[in-house]
């Protein structure tokens, strides 16, 4: 029962990503399998095979504070944009930078990291911009 209320919490978080592009969402236990994603950090994440954006978001993102929460998947909308449409302005050559600067252009929320933990967030105080090679 309890997988369920989390995973009711996640659809409505993410349920106004539908609403701006094409992208399946799934909530599932591990994000990836990979051993570089296997960090306290990783929360969530993004990929396009071509056909479909998909983001993938672990449940222990609902142990995470709202502006944090906020920070994570406007950092994966950033992605799933910049899969699916092209910027014609400037921007990084880094897609983790590029993610949180398209995010800023389509919602004006800037995407900030926190100090400590460099997690993403959407408060101004206690944080820096996000770190060059940050994964």
């Amino acid at each position: 029962m309890k997988y369920a209320r989390e995973k009711a919490e996640i659809v409505r978080i993410l349920r106004d990503l539908w609403e701006i592009c094409s992208v399946e969402i799934f909530y599932g236990i591990a994000v990836s399998n990979r051993p570089e994603d296997r960090n306290p950090r990783h929360f969530a994440m993004t990929e396009d095979d071509g056909r479909f954006t998909t983001i993938v978001v672990s449940p222990k993102i609902l142990k995470l504070r709202k502006d944090q929460i906020d920070g994570i998947l406007l950092h994966e909308l950033g992605h799933v944009a910049d899969f699916q449409r092209d910027f014609n302005c400037k921007l990084s050559a880094d897609p983790e930078i590029r993610a949180d600067q398209i995010a800023f252009k389509l919602t004006g929320i800037e995407i900030r990291y926190g100090k400590k933990d460099l997690i993403q967030t959407t408060r101004k105080r206690s944080t820096i911009k996000r770190p060059r090679g940050l994964k």
